[in-house]
């Protein structure tokens, strides 16, 4: 065999070995196609290309590549991770959840256990459920089994018949400036003079007829001077007359009752400051105060009585338990100190034993007034919140300017007000009886407070049934 030189690149062949040489060179061009067809291939197979070209969707390396699959191995991964977040998440809510059913089953048990205990304390003390009822009438339903009332009180004050008027006033301290009981049944004139200063609007009414069965006028009223009667000065029912005093410093009421026809008792007659006639109010309306010595209750029908110790004002007594006490006082108001305030015109009086500032006061003779202390109006009786007069009571009455006159002209009136400290009193303790059903208890001597078993088992039982099975 022949060696061939290879010189500058350039493959020389020598002698017989042409042939052979042509054999070789047809061969390893088949290889080298065979070579390319491989690449080719491999390049499928790898990146799903050819010569650089993306593969048709016809080649059976489409999307069947170590590209794709590297691909589709990566979004695995990245699915992979978010599942595993997803996961890791919902282990963490399903702990939580589970954590929170731990909790809620705990708390139901401890519902349940404080139910228990609930049920058992019922159970024990069913007899001593309370309840209040209290008012004038107290109406309510109470347990069935148990037969008398817990508690009864009856709120005491003091008892006070003011005719059907406001409040009480002294003689001449209401609106009526007349005395009444001045006009009398006679056969022959009446006449009566009321001093009045000069420039006094005055206005006499009444509710008597006008005239008898000759004709005559019953009543007149004139100026002090004035010595006539005549239709102008004549007052009867629904004909007042007004006049303005005079230099004569006085009035004139002039009463005929001819034939003694009509009495005059039967009649009202009312005197009063200002042009304008109004409704009728006696000349005095002193109202005296009593106190109590004894309790009704009515419960159910049944009407029980009960003695007090002593007279009580006002106050609280337990006809159920005995206890009580008695928290105002009377007091005659001649026996008190009254010292005179000429610059005020106002009297006033210290009471030790009197609650301080206001205190319920209530007067025989004069109005109740409020938080007035120096400045009380007339013929009304006031109290002071400052500091100094806590104690004192106050009374304005323009008809007296001196202290001796005046608590001589009270003696006999008397003053109810509120103690600083009540005075316990006891009764005789007393079981008051229920019924099944509605009771009703009240007394005439105040109103009424009444503790009872209430019928509750029955209800409560059943919202502890339903609130059970809603945390079961």
């Amino acid at each position: 065999m022949k060696q061939g030189r290879n010189t500058a690149g350039t493959l020389t062949i020598t002698g017989g070995d042409t042939a052979r040489t042509g054999r070789y060179v047809s061969q390893a061009e088949k290889a080298a196609v065979r070579a390319e067809q491989s690449a080719a291939v491999a390049e499928a197979w790898a990146v799903g290309e050819k010569g650089g070209a993306p593969v048709g969707s016809t080649d059976e390396t489409f999307h069947n590549n170590a590209r794709h699959f590297a691909e589709q191995a990566a979004a695995s991964v990245t699915f992979a991770q978010a599942a595993r977040t997803a996961a890791e998440s919902a282990k963490d809510a399903a702990e939580a959840a589970a954590d929170s059913v731990t909790g809620s089953a705990a708390q139901i048990q401890s519902n349940k256990q404080d139910v228990h205990d609930l049920k058992s304390a019922l159970n024990t003390k069913a007899g001593i459920l309370r309840d209040t009822a209290r008012g004038s009438v107290a109406l309510f339903v109470p347990d069935a089994t148990v037969p008398n009332l817990l508690g009864l009180s009856v709120a005491l004050k003091p008892i006070q018949d003011l005719h059907g008027y406001d409040s009480p006033w002294p003689a001449g301290g209401g609106k009526n400036l007349l005395d009444g009981t001045l006009l009398v049944d006679q056969e022959t004139w009446n006449i009566i003079d009321i001093p009045f200063a000069q420039g006094t609007v005055l206005t006499m009414s009444t509710n008597k007829g006008t005239v008898d069965s000759t004709g005559g006028m019953y009543l007149y009223f004139r100026q002090g001077d004035d010595e006539t009667t005549d239709a102008s000065s004549a007052v009867y029912d629904n004909h007042p007359v007004t006049l303005t005093v005079n230099s004569s410093g006085k009035v004139q009421i002039v009463q005929r009752n001819r034939d003694m026809i009509q009495s005059f008792a039967d009649y009202w007659y009312q005197l009063e400051l200002g042009s304008t006639a109004t409704s009728y109010a006696p000349f005095e309306n002193l109202c005296p105060i009593s106190g109590h010595d004894s309790v009704t209750v009515n419960a159910n029908g049944n009407t029980h009585t009960f003695s007090l110790p002593e007279t009580v004002y006002g106050g609280d007594v337990g006809v159920v338990s005995g206890d009580g006490d008695s928290n105002m006082a009377m007091v005659d108001m001649g026996t008190l100190k009254w010292t005179y305030v000429a610059s005020d015109a106002v009297f006033y009086s210290a009471i030790a034993d009197k609650a301080a500032g206001e205190a319920n006061l209530r007067c025989s003779c004069y109005k109740t007034g409020g938080n007035t202390g120096y400045s009380t109006p007339n013929f009304t009786v006031g109290y002071s919140t400052s500091s100094g007069l806590l104690k004192r009571v106050f009374i304005g009455d323009p008809n007296y300017s001196n202290a001796a006159d005046f608590k001589a002209a009270v003696t006999g009136q008397t003053l109810v007000y509120r103690l600083a400290t009540p005075t316990p009193i006891s009764t005789t303790p007393t079981e008051i009886s229920t019924v099944e059903g509605q009771n009703n208890v009240f007394s005439p001597d105040g109103d009424v407070t009444v503790e009872y078993a209430a019928d509750l088992k029955t209800y409560i039982d059943s919202k502890i049934a339903a609130t059970v099975a809603a945390l079961s």
